[in-house]
């Protein structure tokens, strides 16, 4: 348990560390006005915009508009697997941003949504279309159970 506490506490301060370097280093770089635009998102009532429930998630994923990004750690997908999405845990996202793609919605995951909200506004300050899955994996998996199953397109 205190692993846990001690990777969710680095991702949060890297979360806002990255994203106040972002902020401060990039500005000079956005299009005027693009810095508060960024600011104005992370606060709680604009938090909407960046949750995906997993009706919406189905329709995304369904018709190639968005990927799956699974932000769980080895040992806890070892536990229990998806057989769809990209396996890439958030303490490991910095350093492997290029195997995300800019033309899709990523959609990051994790059992509740904690690291996924923290991942996906990382992601979101690195320029990408990225939101979390509302109900995390464990309403994912609730959500798909038994013939519910045939809903999702794996493979195709």
């Amino acid at each position: 348990m205190e692993k846990i506490k001690r990777l969710f506490l680095y991702l949060i301060i890297s979360k806002y560390l990255d994203m106040l370097k972002f902020l401060s280093y990039n500005a000079s770089k956005l299009k005027k006005g693009a810095t508060m635009e960024f600011i104005k998102e992370i606060y709680p009532e604009n938090m909407k915009n960046v949750k995906v429930n997993i009706e919406k998630f189905l329709e995304l994923y369904n018709n190639g508009k968005c990927v799956l990004v699974d932000v769980r750690e080895p040992y806890e997908v070892a536990v229990w697997q998806l057989n769809f999405g990209l396996k890439i845990p958030a303490r490991e996202l910095p350093e492997n941003l290029d195997k995300l793609p800019k033309d899709k919605i990523i959609i990051t995951a994790c059992p509740g949504k904690e690291r996924s909200n923290c991942s996906a506004m990382y992601l979101r300050s690195k320029g990408f279309d990225a939101r979390y899955l509302e109900d995390g994996l464990l309403g994912l998996m609730g959500y798909l159970k038994s013939s519910k199953a045939k809903e999702i397109k794996i493979g195709e």
